[in-house]
């Protein structure tokens, strides 16, 4: 808890940092006056903080996965899209068993917690999960009499999120393959069996992007910006110095405000 709130912060000052100098810079090139320059800058500053944090709090937005874990979830997705469900499912049971009493039966897992029982399906065999496969397995769990359901799958559509939050008679959760990897796959130091050979994969329009705006090219953008941006004082032409390390510190604010949906979340149980 302490380690969220210390990050939160952590990035509270540094988009506030870069904010500033990006705000500064231009209204500096503008105006003659410094101190009026500073003000504004730290006023539209705070603005632009405040209004971006407070939404990603209210809105809850999820933590964001490294690279490297988005790269070995996608491998296990592939995988598992290769493989017969019944492998996919011993997968899962040879890690649950570890730490759980777990049944396995013909379409899931029932894993005892207590007072409770959680149906537990991998369903891997679509690329995406629709509200009718998420009614089906509402009614294997309840013939189970399980008081909890856990789906995983590749990705779930708007649909079945939608429903499986309005059902109040069983508590389900429904984890894609992120939040898959990194609360259940990743702790157990297992990998799926290679089935398919993926090196030769190109990346997608879409990995390209969340690779162009993952934390970790924060660094990258502060550094390369802040060199255009302080060029830019020593230069005849210092509209492009600006511009692009304007476009570069923009950039950075983006890779820690943006939205990562990849916290993962297991209900009650924790694996």
């Amino acid at each position: 808890m302490h380690k969220l709130k210390i990050s939160v912060i952590l990035d509270i000052l540094l988009t506030s940092a870069i904010s500033f100098v990006l705000f500064f810079c231009w209204i500096r090139f503008y105006s003659g006056n410094v101190l009026l320059s500073v003000f504004a800058s730290l006023f539209i500053t705070f603005l632009l903080v405040f209004g971006l944090f407070f939404y990603k709090h209210k809105k809850n937005i999820k933590k964001s996965i490294t690279s490297k874990q988005r790269k070995s979830a996608l491998e296990c997705a592939t995988q598992f899209r290769f493989s017969e469900p019944k492998e996919v499912q011993k997968f899962f049971y040879d890690i649950l068993k570890e730490k759980y009493s777990v049944v396995n039966k013909s379409s899931g897992l029932l894993i005892s917690l207590e007072d409770k029982l959680l149906f537990f399906i991998p369903s891997f065999n679509k690329e995406i999960f629709t509200s009718n496969d998420l009614a089906n397995y509402y009614s294997l769990a309840k013939k189970y009499n399980a008081t909890q359901l856990t789906i995983c799958s590749t990705q779930f559509e708007d649909n079945a999120k939608n429903l499986s939050k309005a059902i109040r008679t069983l508590p389900i959760t429904l984890l894609d393959i992120y939040e898959t990897y990194s609360q259940i796959i990743e702790p157990s130091q297992k990998m799926p069996d290679k089935v398919v050979d993926t090196e030769s994969v190109k990346l997608t329009f879409k990995q390209i992007l969340s690779y162009a705006i993952s934390r970790e090219r924060t660094k990258n953008y502060i550094l390369l910006g802040l060199v255009l941006i302080f060029s830019s004082f020593f230069v005849m032409f210092k509209i492009y110095y600006l511009v692009f390390g304007s476009i570069l510190l923009a950039m950075a604010i983006l890779t820690r405000v943006l939205p990562h949906k990849h916290k993962a979340q297991i209900s009650s149980i924790h694996l």
